[in-house]
């Protein structure tokens, strides 16, 4: 059982049904049909299966949901982003790529995480979670499994939950939230922006502390939830905030992690399976191959230049930072809450705080301290860079960009190497609401 740690099963027992965005509740669609086929692993209807005395197999099911969205995530983040750039010959890929991302494309509205699909998955995810808080939610303590405690399952699911939201509202211009009753009927949500998702996210979290310091019994959930609650409200731009909440985790060697596998294509680490030594379908974008500072390689991000070029004329650079298939992928650590308040200490014009945390980062990496100027922006920007680099292909960048209104090369209207020109970068680069979303759910048609 993972309830208790970051580490669960590489087998899991899936589903048969869940709320993964409204578009799959509509008879009729194809692309539905193959999601749901492609990953339910159990034709078991669920309802028989919503009930607390099966709170472990739902609740590691949840997690696997999340574990599968945050590899896509990570890998569309990147290719939007200058952390990775598409060497492939499908067409239907490049519009991450040139980031022009019409809102009809089918890849991230309606495929699943296993092929670049992002808006499916990561509403999956939270519903997935926000299921588990229903049924658990209402359970009285007989009703729990024997050795399952109530108040850790909530702060976990709760901390999940508020992650699924972080990663709609970083990713998205806006999203929906929208949930099934227990009868599975459905409650549409309505257009939520990106502050609104953060906000939503917050208090999951928020309910995620509580419990997990009601029940004493899962520091590792009090700590993850601190740091997505810290990453939440980084988000909004509360950042005294969101360091008194990062100030909380205090052990260096902290994390918690989405666990991969080699098992199944749907278990692979998702950034490993795009680009490694045998196969570079996203491969290292320019600014981070050869990544130095002070003339000394930043070991932190492991690039490395197979010298053949794509079909696309491409140089294949691979990721060396998930080596396997099997690789986890950090989703809230030590080293993350460092930087959440080495940015609230620059904000606040404490540069020698700010400076204090980038330069123990760099010691640790074996690269010279840091030499640049002092004043507030330049050190406010030399955050900025080290989260590039600490945090590399974890899904911390494009939102970085984003809030950061960062312009990234190439610049837009730049030609595009495939037809086409990029399009925008910075506060500018979200994807908007798919239109299959607004299609399908009657509180958005007008």
């Amino acid at each position: 059982m993972r309830l208790p740690h970051g580490n669960h099963p590489a087998g899991r027992s899936r589903r048969g049904i869940a709320l993964v965005g409204v578009a799959l509740l509509v008879a009729g669609l194809a692309a539905c049909d193959h999601l749901l086929d492609v990953t339910s692993e159990s034709r078991i209807p669920a309802a028989p299966l919503e009930t607390p005395a099966n709170t472990v197999l739902l609740a590691n099911g949840a997690i696997g949901d999340f574990d599968c969205a945050l590899g896509a995530f990570i890998v569309v983040g990147g290719e939007l982003t200058d952390e990775l750039e598409d060497a492939t010959q499908t067409a239907a890929r490049w519009v991450y790529d040139k980031r022009n991302v019409p809102t009809d494309q089918q890849l991230y509205a309606a495929a699943d995480c296993d092929a670049e699909g992002t808006y499916i998955p990561i509403n999956r995810a939270r519903q997935s979670a926000d299921r588990v808080l229903r049924i658990v939610s209402g359970a009285t303590p007989d009703q729990m499994p024997v050795g399952v405690d109530r108040d850790s399952v909530i702060a976990i699911m709760s901390a999940y939950a508020g992650y699924a939201r972080v990663l709609l509202g970083e990713m998205f211009c806006s999203a929906v939230i929208s949930t099934l009753n227990p009868d599975g009927s459905i409650v549409y949500g309505t257009e939520l922006t990106p502050q609104q998702m953060f906000q939503s996210a917050d208090s999951m979290f928020t309910q995620a502390i509580a419990a997990a310091q009601s029940s004493g019994k899962n520091p590792d959930a009090l700590q993850m939830a601190y740091i997505g609650r810290a990453r939440a409200r980084l988000d909004m731009g509360q950042y005294d905030a969101a360091k008194a909440d990062a100030e909380q985790v205090t052990d260096p060697n902290y994390v918690h992690v989405s666990t991969a596998s080699a098992t199944t294509v749907r278990r692979e680490n998702r950034v490993w399976a795009e680009s490694n030594s045998a196969s570079v379908a996203s491969s290292v974008g320019p600014r981070y191959q050869n990544m130095q500072y002070g003339g000394v390689a930043d070991p932190r991000v492991k690039a490395v230049n197979t010298g053949h070029p794509s079909g696309t004329n491409v140089i294949e650079w691979y990721q060396n930072k998930y080596p396997e298939a099997g690789s986890p992928i950090p989703i809230a650590r030590w080293a993350e809450a460092q930087l959440i308040i080495a940015e609230a200490d620059a904000r606040d014009n404490d540069v020698d705080g700010a400076i204090g945390i980038i330069n123990a980062f760099h010691s640790a990496a074996g690269i010279p301290a840091y030499s640049g100027p002092t004043d507030q922006a330049s050190v406010l920007a030399a955050v900025i860079e080290e989260r590039s680099r600490e945090l590399w292909l974890e899904g911390q960048r494009l939102y970085d960009v984003i809030r950061n209104n960062l312009d990234i090369e190439p610049a837009q209207g730049t030609p595009y190497r495939n037809g086409g020109v990029y399009g925008p970068s910075g506060s500018q680069l979200c994807l908007k609401l798919p239109d299959i979303e607004r299609t399908n759910n009657p509180n958005l048609q007008h």
